[in-house]
C-alpha cells in the first residue's frame, strides 16, 4: 500500500518542479538585470526591483546592517562614479514566495577621482515575490580574498 502512495506522489513532485524552475529563472534574471540597471544608471529600472523602503545589506565595508533605498542608488548613479558590477555563477533556491540567490558579484567601481576599486565578492540575495514581481529584501556580500584597490 505504501508503494502505491509513493508512486502516486512522484508525479505531483514532478509537476511542481517546473513552476519552481520558472521562478528560479525569473530570480536569476532579476539578479543579473538589477546590476545591469545599476551600471546603466537606470534608476527607474533598478527601482522596479525594490520595495519603497529599500532592502538591507551586510558587506565588508560596514560593521552595521545597512538599509539601502532607491535614493541611495540615485545618488551613486549621479555621483560621477562609473559602476561596472555583474552578478555571475547564480544559483537560486525558491521557497514558496521567497527565493535565495547565491553567486558572485564581480567588477569595479571607478570613483570620480579616477581611483578604481576592483572586487570579487560572494553574493547572497533574498528576494520575495510581490504583486509587482520579485523584490529584493536583503543582500549579503563577503570578500573572497580576491578584492583589491587599484
Amino acid at each position: 500500500m505504501r508503494a502505491i502512495h509513493a508512486s502516486l506522489l512522484l508525479p505531483l513532485f514532478l509537476l511542481a518542479s517546473p513552476v519552481h524552475a520558472d521562478e528560479a529563472v525569473e530570480v536569476e534574471a532579476a539578479t543579473v538585470d538589477l546590476y545591469e540597471r545599476l551600471n546603466a544608471g537606470d534608476a527607474k529600472g533598478f527601482g522596479n526591483y525594490l520595495l519603497p523602503g529599500g532592502f538591507t545589506e551586510f558587506n565588508n565595508e560596514s560593521a552595521e546592517l545597512l538599509k539601502l533605498d532607491l535614493d541611495f542608488f540615485k545618488r551613486a548613479m549621479t555621483s560621477g562614479a562609473r559602476i561596472d558590477l555583474h552578478a555571475s555563477d547564480i544559483k537560486v533556491n525558491v521557497l514558496g514566495k521567497v527565493a535565495i540567490a547565491t553567486g558572485h558579484r564581480t567588477g569595479a567601481i571607478t570613483l570620480p577621482d579616477g581611483k578604481r576599486i576592483d572586487s570579487r565578492m560572494r553574493l547572497t540575495m533574498v528576494w520575495s515575490q510581490q504583486a509587482g514581481g520579485w523584490k529584493l529584501q536583503h543582500v549579503h556580500l563577503s570578500d573572497t580574498g580576491e578584492a583589491r584597490r587599484g
